[in-house]
């Protein structure tokens, strides 16, 4: 198949329950939005594994072997359940790259660093939030001649309840 041909995407499912999916013509970065188009227009469900027939497939970049293999993970087919009939050299080795990366898509993100600024501003919004919360225990009370007596003079709340 020509370089140039626009990318499309077969598939049938074999006896065994397995999906065989055909890609053709180039699948390049450049033809994204046909590609996408072509994924999203099967559906094969249930299942089990994966045989990609790479004999009509003129050109493969990284990026359409992600979107292809994105598809056959969104399916439910595990990395290990993928297989590759009547493919060329190269393109067996890309796809293969790709399946043992496609759990690392993202790089990890950096620790992030808090300053003291930062934490003691925090700490500060918490401090304000718990006193706010227990406010309304205390509101709760009716405001009695004792209570008031006690929070005012705690010394002399003895006084008041003798032993």
């Amino acid at each position: 198949m020509s370089e140039a041909a626009p990318p499309s995407l077969a598939w049938s499912r074999e006896d065994d329950g397995s999906v065989v999916l055909s890609p053709g013509g180039a699948w390049r970065i450049s033809e994204s939005a046909a590609l996408q188009r072509e994924v999203d227009s099967i559906q094969p469900t249930g299942a089990h594994a994966v045989v990609i027939d790479g004999s009509a497939l003129g050109s493969l970049d990284t990026f359409a072997a992600f979107t292809l293999l994105a598809f056959v993970r969104r399916v439910g087919v595990a990395r290990d359940a993928v297989a590759f009939r009547k493919m060329q050299e190269r393109h067996r080795n890309l796809l293969a790259l790709v399946i043992a990366h496609l759990d690392a898509s993202r790089p990890p993100r950096p620790p992030r660093r808090v300053g003291v600024v930062a934490r003691v501003g925090a700490a500060a919004i918490s401090v304000y939030r718990m006193l706010l919360a227990r406010s309304g225990f205390f509101a709760s009370f009716p405001p009695s001649s004792t209570v008031v007596r006690a929070l005012v003079t705690p010394f002399q709340l003895s006084a008041l309840h003798p032993p």
